[in-house]
C-alpha cells in the first residue's frame, strides 16, 4: 500500500514532465524495485535518498520538510548521519532522542526542563569522552 511519502513522490514525479517511475530511479541512482519499496513502505528510505529527491525534484523548504516529515513518520527506524551536524545541534539532537526514549514519561511533564538538560549535560560528557578516545587511537 502506498504510503504518504510514495504519493507524495508520485505527485511530484507527475509534475515534472510526467517522468516515469524507471527514470525516476535511475535520476535518484537506485533501482525501480527500491524505489517502489520506498514509495510503499517495505523499506525505509534513507537520508541520502531523501536528499536526492529534495535536489532532483528542486524543492524549496517547505517541501523538503514536508517530504522528509512524510518520510520518518513511515519510517520504522531512522538512521541520522551526524556528520551533517554541527556539534551543538547534535548534542541537542542526543538529548532529545534519549529523553523521548528513556524518561518515563510523568517526569519528563513535570521536570521537563531539568532532566532534558541534565540528560543532555551526560551525553555532552560521553560525546567529549568517546573523541578523547578517538583522537587517543
Amino acid at each position: 500500500m502506498i504510503t504518504e511519502l510514495g504519493i507524495m513522490i508520485r505527485i511530484l514525479r507527475i509534475q515534472k514532465d510526467n517522468i516515469t517511475q524507471d527514470k525516476l530511479a535511475a535520476e535518484l541512482s537506485c533501482s525501480p524495485a527500491t524505489l517502489s519499496n520506498i514509495m510503499n513502505g517495505k523499506i525505509d528510505p534513507d537520508i541520502p535518498f531523501l536528499v536526492k529527491c529534495k535536489k532532483y525534484f528542486k524543492l524549496n523548504d517547505k517541501d523538503t520538510i514536508e517530504l522528509f516529515t512524510k518520510a520518518f513518520a513511515s519510517s520504522k527506524s531512522i538512521t541520522v548521519d551526524t556528520s551533517y551536524l554541527i556539534k551543538e545541534r547534535k548534542n541537542q539532537l542526543i538529548g532529545i532522542i534519549v529523553s523521548l526514549l528513556f524518561i518515563p514519561e510523568q517526569k519528563y511533564s513535570e521536570k521537563r526542563y531539568t532532566v532534558l538538560n541534565e540528560a543532555i549535560k551526560c551525553i555532552t560528557e560521553s560525546i567529549h569522552a568517546f573523541e578523547k578516545l578517538e583522537e587517543l587511537g
